[in-house]
């Protein structure tokens, strides 16, 4: 399943195109289709909050009622390396960790994560959405969603 959004509408990372279907192997798999190349470097802040480009996944929660159920996101460890986890969200506000995620960069532009399906419960269903954050900025104005918020896609697992 794939989304797709207005180019131009974003000071930093501009998401074009969100997807999210399953890999050969069984994991998921989420494609971020960026406007323009980018690099880790790109997602590194002198000062603030570090850039990242996040799948968002609603699994039992409906959309813009709570924050996601779980997030799959990619911040830079160096200027030269992505890293991603899957995150879950709790209590507290603050989410855990949930699982590993891999990641890529295709083409300077296509940012891949991968994650296993079990990292996020296995659901039947998965309502998603993408969003990139400017490095440095602290404020939820400085993220491009695609769908715009409030929209979401589906995607049926069974």
């Amino acid at each position: 399943m794939a989304v797709r959004d207005a180019v131009g509408d974003a000071r930093g990372p501009d998401v074009k195109r969100v997807s999210l279907g399953r890999s050969s192997d069984g994991r998921l798999r989420a494609t971020m289709t960026l406007e323009k190349k980018i690099a880790p470097a790109d997602l590194l802040a002198r000062t603030g909050p570090p850039g990242s480009l996040c799948l968002r996944l609603w699994t039992k929660s409906a959309p813009g009622s709570l924050p996601a159920d779980y997030l799959v996101c990619a911040t830079a460890k160096d200027s030269k390396t992505l890293q991603a986890n899957v995150l879950k969200e709790d209590d507290d506000g603050m989410p855990d960790r949930a699982g590993a995620a891999s990641v890529g960069i295709h083409k300077d532009r296509i940012v891949i994560l991968r994650f296993s399906q079990s990292a996020v419960g296995r659901p039947d269903t998965i309502r998603f959405a993408g969003e990139a954050t400017r490095a440095g900025c602290p404020r939820t104005s400085c993220a491009d969603v695609a769908p715009n918020a409030p929209g979401t896609a589906t995607f049926k697992l069974r």
